[in-house]
């Protein structure tokens, strides 16, 4: 009777050690969530080719520890509160666009000065990293997040609904959308700029609110611009800097191997993978306006664009003066991004 009663002790104690263990496995296997946050729409080429893709690997690499969940759409903030909410802790995770804190990366700025040479997405994305990792002072400005990568936008041109820019003249009168800090550069040419975020475009064209916008070729699919705006001139007006970042106490929350992991599919991986899609989104927008016969692809003469540039001269001038204030040679590193632009070029 007593070996029965010592059987039975011990069964109990394997069977609690058993369920033990199991809870203790459980809990070990509750997934990492991470939320991650953009203002591209669910079907733009940003969320299906690079936030989508981009996830799911660290996911199926993790083996099941970490989870994220999208928002695209500007769900959880509106775009220019994105660093804010990212540095609070509201989102894990943003893809941010510097045009839209103007004033907020004075150094960085330099980066989407008017006409500076990029000739894509990959020559201004690999420009701009290149910046961040040997500038000490455009470093500084982007340590309140953790930096995953940095991308950016493919250059941008000139999109209007009903009159044709083949001259710089040609855009007197025309209300014209474009991000804050890159207004000005708008209106040296003669437009007047009107600032808004990208998914209030659409119904400002059609409504006649803007006769037309500043953005790179793949804003006709991606934002379906392309039954608003017939008229496209190339301008190459400028670049502006993405970023793919993380708060950084979720960062320092996270374990060895997960951030092991991230960083692995950030830096290069996570930059390639966005220039290389949006310079398959912005080419496929472009031959499509080409072949469009309702679209006219307009390139201005070489003098109009030289007279462009000088026109341009007063912005590079108050951003050197702004530099020099802050112990910054302004005109050397001006001259840094167009020498890098021109190694990068295609």
């Amino acid at each position: 009777m007593q070996r029965r009663h010592s059987i039975f002790f011990f069964s109990v104690i394997a069977v609690f050690a058993v369920s033990m263990l199991a809870g203790t496995s459980g809990v070990q296997a509750k997934a990492i969530q991470i939320s991650f946050m953009h203002y591209f729409p669910a079907k733009h080429f940003v969320h299906t080719k690079v936030a989508e893709p981009w996830t799911r690997i660290v996911e199926k690499e993790s083996n099941g520890k970490v989870k994220f969940t999208l928002y695209p759409a500007a769900a959880l903030a509106k775009p220019p509160d994105f660093f804010d909410a990212a540095v609070a802790g509201s989102v894990d995770i943003i893809i941010g666009y510097s045009g839209y804190t103007p004033g907020r990366f004075p150094v960085s700025d330099v980066f989407g000065l008017p006409f500076m040479g990029y000739t894509s997405t990959m020559c201004a994305t690999k420009t701009f990293n290149e910046l961040w990792s040997t500038v000490p002072e455009i470093e500084k400005e982007w340590r309140a997040l953790k930096i995953l990568w940095f991308g950016s936008s493919a250059p941008t041109q000139l999109h209007t609904k009903k009159r044709a820019v083949k001259r710089l003249d040609d855009m007197k009168g025309l209300k014209i959308k474009i991000g804050g800090k890159t207004a000005p550069y708008l209106k040296a040419l003669g437009a007047t700029p009107l600032s808004m975020s990208s998914p209030e475009v659409y119904d400002a064209l059609a409504k006649g609110v803007i006769d037309g916008t500043i953005y790179p070729w793949e804003a006709i699919h991606g934002w379906k611009l392309g039954d608003q705006v017939y008229y496209h001139t190339w301008l190459n007006l400028y670049a502006e800097p993405f970023y793919v970042a993380m708060n950084r106490d979720k960062w320092k929350s996270l374990p060895p191997d997960i951030q092991k992991l991230i960083e692995k599919y950030g830096g290069d991986y996570g930059m390639q993978l966005w220039a290389r899609e949006w310079d398959i989104g912005n080419n496929e927008a472009l031959d499509w306006l080409k072949n469009d016969p309702k679209h006219t692809v307009i390139t201005m003469p070489a003098s109009e664009l030289e007279r462009a540039i000088e026109l341009e001269r007063p912005h590079y001038d108050k951003w050197f003066k702004d530099m020099k204030q802050k112990g910054i040679n302004g005109p050397a590193l001006l001259n840094k991004v167009r020498r890098l632009a021109k190694k990068y070029a295609d």
